[in-house]
C-alpha cells in the first residue's frame, strides 16, 4: 500500500467488513502517485460506490496535473503560484473551486465540483484568489485538489493541508508543493515552466534538471523531453515543428514540411491549388484572397483571368487584383493579352467585373514600358495629353504632342519631347539622337548641342559654333570658329584673369566700347617683354607691367622703365611710372607737372582740395572755435616701429595730434580704418584754427573799447549756501554764474546802483561778447530746475525766455524778443547775436 494513502486499514479498531479496492492509475507507461491521498473506509462499499469513487480520484489527478502546468511565477518573487481560486461558496473552507479560466476538469464525471485550495508562497504572498502561504518553507503546499467523496461534502479544509494534515472523511486529496510543480509530480515525469525558446531551454543548467522533464518552448508551441544520460532535449511526439496542422484531409495537406491546398504533390513550401478554368472570354476563378473587414469588406484577390476564348496558357493570365465589396479596382496582370510574358497595371473602379478595369501601363516581354499605349515601340512611350505634374499638382507644360522614341520615327533611337506632330515633324520641340541634342531644329534659328574637340561641349546655330569644357588637363577652353568673342555684361575672374596669345608678348585689344580703347603693348616698340611674363601671377597682383632689359639713361633718364600710359587722342596724355630709386611717378606728356610718392611720404608742387560752395550744402559757421582749441592739445613723438613693423611707419620725432583726444571734440577730422586705426585731417585743422583766432581777435578789440573803470570788478562765481558779502563796489558786477540757496550781499553799488539787502535764489547775472552766428554759453542749469531768462543789449535787442531742466534734456521757452535769442546746447543755455555784447541775468524759480 503506498505510504501516502492515509485511510483506516491500520488502525486497531478497524473492521474490514467489504473488499477495498486501490488501484493504480497509468497515462502511457508513466505511472501518476500523488504526494499525499487518502479515503475514510469505515463504511462497506458498493460497487456503484467503489467505481464513483475511483473515477473522482481521476478527476483529481487530472485536475491537479493541469493546473500544475498553468502554475508560474506571477509576482517574481522566485516561488511558483497556482491560478487564481473561484472563490464561490460552496467549495473547501478557506479555498474554493477551479476557475473557468483553467483547462483543468472542473467536476468529476458524475457532475460534482472538485474543491481547490491555491496559496502563494514566497516573500510576495498576498495576491487575489489564493492563500498567503509559507515565505520560508518549499515544502509547504501549492495548491490541492479536494474531491467530496461519495457524501458530497468537504470534510477538509486548506488550513489543514498547510498544517500537514491529510483528506478527512471521505474526501480525496491531492496536493502539490512548489518542488513537486517544477521538477515532476513522480519520479517518473516532471514539469518544469514554459521558457521562450529552445536555446533558452538548451541553455538551462543540468544540474537543475530531472531525466523525463517536460518542458514547452513558447515560440514554436513544441513539446520537449530532458534525457539525462544524454544530456539532450528529446522532441516529445515529433520534430517539435511549429506547424500545428498536423492532419490531412482531401484538400488540406502537411508533408515533408509542405503545406499545399487542392493537391497532395506541392510544388512549393506552400501552394494553393486552384480549380479549372472557363475557356470563354471574361471567365474568372479566385485562386487566393487576403481581406479585412474594416469599413467596407476589402479584399486583395488572386485570380485566373480569361482575355480570349480559349483553354491554353496563350489566353489566360493572372491578376493580383483589388476589390471592395462587389466593386473591382486596380490591378496588376501577368501574361496579359497582347504582351505574352508581359505585365500590365490597371487603375479604375467598376461592378462588371475584373475585365471592365482599364489598362493603364504595361511593359512588354522585351522591357519596353508604355502609358496609355499597347504597342510601346520605344524603350518608354507615352500618350498622354502633353502635361507632367508634380508633388504639388501644378502640371509642367512639356509639349502638346507625344513622347516617343525609336527607331520608329527616326533611325538610331531618336527621341522626340514636345512636338506638336506625332511624328515630330513641328516648328518646336527636343530632339534627341546619336548626333546630339536639337532644339526646335524645324525652326528658323535650331541649336544643336554635341560632343566637340576632346569631349567639350559645342553648341551649334546657324551662325557658327563654341566649345565648351577641358580640351586638356590644364585648361578649361572656350572655343569657335568666329573672329570675336562678345560679352554683353562684365567678365569677372575670383582670382586672375588671364589674356594671352600663341607668341610671348602680350595682345592687344582693337575692340571699341563705347569710343573707350584698352590696350597693351611692350614699353618699347620693336622689343619683346621678357620669356613668360605675360603681366600677371607676380605676388599675386592681378595686374602687372615689368621691365625688359631694364636701364638707367644717360643724365638720368629712365629708359625701359615699367609704366602705365593714358592717352586721350590729340588732347592730353600722362603716366605714371615707377623710378630707379622705388619711387612712383605721375607726369605729363610734355613732363611739366610731376609728382611722386614713396615709403608713405608724397611730394609735388602743390596738393589741392574741392571747396566749391556748388559742391556743398547745410553749409554753417563754426562756433566756439576758442573753446574746442582750448581742449586740443600738441605733442612730439616717435612712431612705435618694433610693435609696428609692418607699417612701414616714418623715422625721426614727429609733431601733431593724437587721434583719440581730436576725435573727442573734432569728430569731422578724424577717420577710423578697416584696420582700426585712427588718421587726422591736418589740412581741414586750418579751418578751425582761423575761426578761433576770429573769435579771439574779436573779444580783444570789445576789451579795447570799454572804459577801464567798468572793468574795476568782475567775479566768475559767487556760490555758498549762505554766503554773505560786506560790501561789493564797482561800476559794473561781471559774473558768469551766481549759485546761492540764500546769498545776502550787505551793500552792493554796480552801475549807480545801491541796495542795502538782496536776496539771491540761485541768480546770477553775465556780460558777453556774442560773435556773429556763435553760440556763447552762460550758465549750466542743475537737473529739475527752473528759471527765467533776461537777456538785453546795448542797441536794445531784448529775449526773455523760462527754462525747464530735465533729467534728459533743457527745454527753453520763448517768451518775448528780438535781435536776441536764448538757446541750449548740450547742458548749458547761452545767447545767439550778431556781434554784440549782451548782459544776461537769471533767476531760479524753481
Amino acid at each position: 500500500m503506498h505510504p501516502e494513502h492515509r485511510n483506516m486499514a491500520t488502525s486497531p479498531a478497524f473492521s474490514l467488513t467489504r473488499r477495498v479496492v486501490l488501484a493504480a492509475f497509468t497515462i502511457g507507461a508513466t505511472v501518476l502517485a500523488p504526494l499525499a491521498s487518502a479515503a475514510s473506509a469505515n463504511e462497506v462499499l458498493g460497487v456503484a460506490d467503489m467505481t464513483r469513487s475511483a473515477t473522482q480520484k481521476i478527476a483529481v489527478q487530472q485536475a491537479i496535473i493541469a493546473l500544475a502546468s498553468e502554475s508560474s511565477d506571477s509576482d517574481a518573487d522566485g516561488f511558483i503560484e497556482p491560478p487564481a481560486m473561484d472563490t464561490t461558496a460552496g467549495g473547501p473552507a478557506g479555498g474554493g473551486f477551479i476557475p473557468s479560466t483553467s483547462a483543468a476538469p472542473k467536476t468529476d464525471s458524475y457532475g460534482m465540483k472538485l474543491g481547490y485550495c491555491a496559496w502563494d508562497n514566497g516573500s510576495t504572498n498576498t495576491s487575489t484568489g489564493r492563500i498567503s502561504g509559507s515565505t520560508s518553507s518549499p515544502g509547504a503546499p501549492v495548491l490541492a485538489i479536494i474531491s467530496a467523496g461519495i457524501d458530497n461534502t468537504f470534510n477538509t479544509t486548506c488550513a489543514s493541508l498547510a498544517a500537514g494534515g491529510g483528506a478527512a472523511g471521505d474526501d480525496f486529496v491531492i496536493a502539490y508543493n512548489s518542488i513537486q510543480i517544477q521538477q515532476g509530480n513522480s519520479g517518473t515525469l516532471f514539469f518544469g515552466d514554459p521558457v521562450a525558446s529552445l536555446s533558452v531551454l538548451q541553455g538551462l543548467s543540468a544540474a537543475t534538471l530531472k531525466d523525463g522533464q517536460l518542458r514547452l518552448t513558447k515560440d514554436t508551441n513544441a513539446l520537449y523531453r530532458w534525457n539525462a544520460g544524454t544530456s539532450v532535449w528529446t522532441p516529445v511526439g515529433g520534430t517539435g515543428s511549429s506547424m500545428p496542422w498536423l492532419t490531412d484531409n482531401n484538400n488540406n495537406y502537411y508533408s515533408n514540411n509542405q503545406i499545399s491546398i487542392g493537391t497532395k504533390s506541392p510544388l512549393a513550401m506552400f501552394q494553393v491549388h486552384a480549380g479549372a478554368l472557363g475557356t470563354s472570354a471574361g471567365n474568372t476563378l479566385d485562386i487566393s484572397m487576403a481581406s479585412h473587414t474594416n469599413g467596407n469588406y476589402t479584399m486583395l484577390r488572386t485570380l485566373a483571368y480569361r482575355f480570349a476564348n480559349g483553354g491554353g496558357w496563350d489566353t489566360a493570365s493572372t491578376r493580383l487584383q483589388m476589390k471592395v465589396d462587389s466593386t473591382d479596382m486596380g490591378y496588376i496582370e501577368f501574361n496579359p493579352a497582347g504582351a505574352q510574358g508581359g505585365i500590365v497595371f490597371g487603375t479604375g473602379m467598376s461592378t462588371n467585373g475584373p475585365g471592365a478595369i482599364p489598362e493603364r501601363m504595361r511593359i512588354s516581354q522585351d522591357g519596353r514600358v508604355g502609358v496609355n499605349l499597347t504597342t510601346p515601340y520605344a524603350g518608354v512611350a507615352v500618350n498622354y495629353s502633353g502635361l507632367i505634374g508634380n508633388a504639388n499638382q501644378y502640371p509642367y507644360d512639356v509639349g502638346a504632342g507625344t513622347i516617343a522614341a525609336g527607331k520608329s520615327i527616326y533611325s538610331y533611337g531618336t527621341m522626340c519631347i514636345g512636338n506638336s506632330n506625332a511624328d515630330c515633324s513641328g516648328t518646336y520641340g527636343l530632339y534627341m539622337y546619336y548626333g546630339g541634342i536639337n532644339i526646335n531644329q524645324n525652326n528658323q534659328y535650331p541649336t544643336n548641342l554635341s560632343q566637340g574637340y576632346n569631349g567639350a561641349l559645342k553648341v551649334t546655330t546657324p551662325s557658327g559654333w563654341v566649345d565648351i569644357g577641358s580640351e586638356n588637363s590644364g585648361w578649361a577652353h572656350f572655343v569657335t570658329d568666329r573672329n570675336l568673342f562678345y560679352f554683353n555684361r562684365e567678365l569677372q575672374a575670383e582670382t586672375a584673369l588671364r589674356v594671352y596669345n600663341t607668341n610671348t608678348y602680350f595682345t592687344r585689344t582693337d575692340g571699341i566700347i563705347n569710343g573707350y580703347r584698352v590696350w597693351t603693348e611692350q614699353p618699347w616698340a620693336g622689343r619683346t617683354v621678357a620669356s613668360n611674363s605675360y603681366g600677371y601671377d607676380f605676388w599675386s597682383a592681378p595686374l602687372q607691367i615689368r621691365e625688359y632689359n631694364y636701364e638707367v639713361g644717360n643724365g638720368g633718364d629712365i629708359n625701359r622703365a615699367p609704366r602705365l600710359a593714358f592717352h586721350w587722342g590729340q588732347v592730353a596724355a600722362a603716366m605714371i611710372r615707377l623710378n630707379y630709386d622705388a619711387v612712383i611717378e605721375l607726369v605729363n606728356q610734355s613732363g611739366t607737372d610731376y609728382a611722386s610718392m614713396r615709403g608713405g611720404n608724397f611730394w609735388g608742387y602743390g596738393f589741392y582740395q574741392y571747396s566749391d560752395a556748388r559742391l556743398k550744402r547745410d553749409i554753417a559757421p563754426i562756433s566756439n572755435a576758442l573753446a574746442t582749441i582750448a581742449n586740443l592739445h600738441g605733442y612730439r613723438y616717435y612712431f612705435d616701429h618694433e610693435n609696428h613693423p609692418d607699417r612701414k611707419l616714418p623715422t625721426g620725432r614727429q609733431i601733431g595730434f593724437i587721434a583719440q583726444e581730436m576725435e573727442k571734440w573734432v569728430p569731422e577730422l578724424v577717420t577710423t580704418g578697416g584696420d582700426g586705426y585712427k588718421t587726422v585731417n591736418y589740412a581741414q585743422m586750418t579751418a578751425l584754427l582761423l575761426e578761433g583766432i576770429n573769435e579771439q581777435q574779436a573779444v580783444l578789440q570789445h576789451l579795447t573799447k570799454k572804459n577801464q573803470s567798468t572793468l574795476s570788478f568782475a567775479i566768475p562765481t559767487i556760490e555758498g549756501n549762505d554766503a554773505h558779502f560786506k560790501r561789493i563796489e564797482t561800476e559794473k558786477l561781471t559774473a558768469a554764474q551766481i549759485e546761492a540757496e540764500q546769498a545776502r550781499i550787505k551793500k552792493l553799488k554796480a552801475e549807480e546802483i545801491e541796495a542795502e539787502r538782496i536776496s539771491l535764489v540761485k541768480t546770477g547775472e553775465a556780460e558777453v561778447f556774442v560773435n556773429a552766428g556763435s553760440f556763447q554759453p552762460i550758465f549750466a542749469p542743475a537737473t529739475g530746475t527752473q528759471y527765467m531768462v533776461n537777456a538785453f543789449a546795448e542797441d536794445g535787442s531784448i529775449a526773455i525766455a523760462s527754462v525747464t531742466a530735465t533729467g534728459k534734456r533743457l527745454i527753453v521757452t520763448p517768451i518775448s524778443g528780438s535781435g536776441i535769442d536764448v538757446q541750449a546746447w548740450g547742458n548749458q543755455i547761452g545767447v545767439l547775436a550778431e556781434n554784440k555784447t549782451v548782459k544776461t541775468t537769471w533767476i531760479r524759480t524753481h
